[in-house]
């Protein structure tokens, strides 16, 4: 009989333990991230689209879909193709970033990709110099 209370007294204390255990570690996985300002360097007055715009579409991982022949959306963003696909898809329009898919599209998280602060600014700036091959 003894045993049996203290089976049930064990069980009667375990349980609430338990459920404060699973809690903790339930609230533990909830991380929230605050968003850091990204303090952006000045934009460059040339901003050359070889050197500077295209190696962002290697390092976001963007060649990864659009690249060679098999181009997604027909969009090849594999270096020394990526200016001529990006006019021949009206991805850009010069000085209008917002009507301009390759500015809009990496900056809302596309497939998991997104520019970083530093890299939207560069795009943008190099869209509103008028988006030149240079």
């Amino acid at each position: 009989m003894a045993l049996i209370k203290k089976n049930t007294v064990m069980k009667t204390l375990l349980k609430p333990l338990f459920a404060i255990v699973i809690s903790l570690f339930a609230l533990q996985s909830c991380t929230y991230t605050t968003p850091v300002e990204e303090e952006l360097p000045p934009v460059e007055d040339d901003i050359l689209f070889s050197t500077q715009i295209e190696p962002i579409f290697t390092s976001q991982g963007c060649t990864s879909c659009h690249a060679g022949s098999g181009a997604s959306a027909g969009l090849d963003l594999s270096a020394g193709s990526a200016y001529s696909s990006i006019v021949a898809n009206q991805a850009v329009v010069a000085e209008d970033p917002e009507g301009s898919l390759i500015y809009t599209r990496p900056t809302v998280n596309h497939y998991g990709k997104q520019y970083t602060a530093a890299e939207a600014a560069l795009v943008e700036a190099w869209i509103n110099q008028g988006a030149q091959n240079n």
